[in-house]
């Protein structure tokens, strides 16, 4: 916590860790529940988790596949800017900052703004992106709604899908495997957000494309900074950039 003459300004970080595995002959993926975590610094609470990631651990994806994946941040007490940072690292290697592998593993994360948790015959989301909602302990492969690569981009730019993140709440800054995510306006108690809502691997992808995301994880950390006395939002995290998180407490899958 920083103090100066005019305001007292309050600084949280929840990181939400998501472990995404492809390997193996049969471009295997694994995945686990990310856990949620809630941390009290000054007058901010918020929170991140996933209310409609099914239990079980996700093995055996293959080309064809889809889940719903749906970090979702809520400001529980105070108004903020707030921002996520997103971070896709190589579990054995560190962080997986440019080039091929980079793209195809954006191209598997959606935002479907008509997202509802509603099951209708065994899937999520909406008439734009339906997505698996069974237990992803057993594979079951979407025999129904497959999504080639060219056809999820046409959903792209007819609007009925957002890739990668959702780009109604946030506007994009970074590069190279780290990118911000600053959401527009002020954080307002009892606001929730989801950062994105869907996995989706395109049924056209060969081995060789899966083979190449390989061991990955995507490490979300949301921010929030107190909205007071501030006169915007880059101000805000120019101060949040030059301070120390007080706390910044992480989960991770596996």
């Amino acid at each position: 916590m920083h103090k100066t003459r005019n305001a007292i300004m309050a600084v949280l970080a929840v990181v939400l860790v998501a472990a995404l595995t492809i390997g193996g002959t049969l471009a295997y993926m694994t995945d686990s529940e990310s856990l949620i975590n809630t941390f009290k610094v000054g007058d901010l609470d918020v929170t991140i988790k996933e209310p409609n990631y099914p239990n079980g651990e996700c093995n055996e994806r293959y080309p064809g596949d889809s889940f719903p994946k749906d970090p979702t941040v809520r400001q529980v007490k105070g108004d903020a800017f707030m921002r996520v940072k997103v971070e896709f690292l190589d579990t054995a290697t560190g962080a997986i900052i440019t080039g091929e592998r980079l793209d195809l593993i954006l191209k598997t994360i959606y935002f479907d703004p008509n997202f509802s948790a509603t099951v209708v015959g065994g899937y999520k989301g909406s008439d734009n992106l339906k997505v698996w909602a069974g237990n992803l302990s057993t594979h079951t492969p979407d025999s129904t709604y497959h999504y080639s690569e060219a056809a999820l981009a046409a959903k792209v730019s007819a609007g009925a899908i957002q890739n990668w993140y959702n780009q109604s709440a946030f506007d994009l800054a970074g590069s190279n495997g780290l990118y911000y995510l600053n959401y527009k306006g002020i954080f307002y108690q009892g606001t929730s957000v989801q950062v994105f809502t869907s996995i989706v691997y395109p049924s056209d992808w060969n081995q060789v494309q899966m083979q190449l995301i390989g061991n990955y994880s995507i490490k979300l950390t949301a921010e929030v900074i107190q909205a007071a006395n501030f006169r915007d939002r880059d101000e805000a995290f120019e101060k949040l950039d030059a301070e120390t998180i007080l706390v910044d407490y992480g989960v991770t899958g596996g």
